[in-house]
């Protein structure tokens, strides 16, 4: 008679048991993936990181808010949210909301718009976030609109379509990826000392500040850049290749780039806000005159990396629309200031460039109008300052 292992015959008992689990988790992987609904699940260093980027049943602040889904969220409490959803889309939109309204690190930054267009039926369903009640943060109510300007989180207040995807990771995401990197060739190599790096860590930080400095300024599109003569009161500027030189000292305006601002005074942004936060110094930071928004931008970048969770308000000022008209009854010259085209860079491409590297948030408030109009405004809500980068046309009073 022929002898029975009696642990092979405990591993066929468990089999089809085994084979049911893969197969519904193979169901419930196809459906959220198949839909489009979670594009990337991703563990990296102990976090974990959900992106739905592109999809048209998602809108750009619930991506916002989904990029920075990492932290305080263990493999388990994933695990039960992700196989707990229903395979109805309706009730997988649900559950990813309900997730995003969970407690994370930010709570400020976990915005979630109640946009009430129904997305398009085809593929997603077509069902609407119109019941789900955004989680929203303000330092204090706005909107405030005038006759002649606007005080609003782009954020909360955007026309959702006209918000662009976001084009990369979250700041987060870049460091550990850096510092990974980083500790792999340290291992190798008899390190040069680089000023102000003391460690992976540091040593990420900065290269995670000089990729976005040089996004902001173009400087990494070499050869596809160009440099823009900057001329006033004209609607056609001339181009010549791009000088690096010219670019470092801020010498002449970018082709494709989001900051006019040379490389130098890109720096003293950084010098000025690790200053700040080294002496924990209060306040918010402003910026009037942005032109594209690109410093502005890059000051978001050191807040996000250099004081994580940061609760300081970045006041984005400007007119949206270009330059004053000026007043001939002071100078027969101050004339035409309005007629440069390429100065007249609205709200929308700011926010934009702001949602492009993923540094979006509400702690980011734009103050859109001439400053005679919006100053007044805005000073009786702003508590205090601890930089302020001015850039601006003042007309001069009598």
């Amino acid at each position: 008679m022929r002898k029975t292992n009696p642990v092979s015959v405990r591993y066929k008992s468990l089999l089809p048991i085994g084979v049911l689990v893969l197969v519904i988790f193979s169901a419930v992987v196809t459906v959220l993936t198949s839909n489009g609904v979670v594009k990337e699940l991703q563990h990296q260093r102990g976090d974990y990181q959900y992106n739905v980027l592109q999809d048209s049943a998602i809108t750009t602040s619930e991506q916002l808010s989904l990029s920075q889904m990492y932290k305080e969220h263990d493999h388990n409490q994933l695990m039960e949210q992700v196989s707990g959803m229903s395979k109805s889309m309706e009730e997988i939109k649900k559950s990813l909301l309900a997730l995003l309204s969970s407690d994370i690190r930010n709570p400020a930054d976990n915005l979630i718009s109640a946009s009430t267009a129904a997305t398009s039926s085809a593929g997603m369903g077509g069902f609407q976030t119109s019941d789900v009640k955004p989680n929203t943060s303000s330092p204090f109510p706005m909107p405030i609109k005038g006759e002649k300007f606007e005080i609003f989180q782009p954020l909360l207040h955007m026309d959702e379509s006209k918000k662009n995807p976001i084009l990369l990771a979250s700041p987060h995401a870049f460091l550990a990826t850096f510092e990974e990197r980083i500790t792999w060739v340290d291992s190798m190599v008899k390190k040069t000392n680089i000023d102000g790096v003391q460690n992976a860590k540091d040593h990420a930080i900065l290269m995670y500040l000089e990729m976005i400095k040089s996004f902001v300024s173009a400087s990494s599109f070499n050869r596809a850049e160009l440099s823009v003569k900057p001329m006033i009161s004209k609607k056609v500027h001339p181009t010549t290749p791009f000088n690096k030189d010219k670019r470092m000292k801020g010498d002449d305006w970018t082709y494709s780039g989001d900051t006019m601002t040379g490389w130098d005074r890109i720096d003293n942004v950084y010098n000025l806000l690790k200053d700040v936060i080294k002496n924990d110094i209060k306040g918010d930071y402003i910026e009037t005159g942005v032109w594209r928004g690109g410093s502005s931008v890059f000051a978001k970048a050191v807040l996000s990396v250099l004081e994580p969770g940061s609760t300081r308000l970045s006041y984005v000022c400007d007119s949206f629309h270009g330059l004053p008209p000026g007043d001939r009854s002071l100078d027969k010259g101050d004339k035409n200031w309005d007629n440069t085209p390429y100065l007249e860079v609205s709200s929308d491409t700011v926010a934009n460039n702001f949602i492009k590297y993923n540094l979006l948030d509400s702690n980011v408030v734009f103050a859109k109008g001439f400053f005679n109009e919006t100053m007044p405004v805005l000073s009786k809500h702003i508590q205090s300052l601890s930089i302020m980068r001015l850039d601006v046309s003042i007309p001069v009073m009598n």
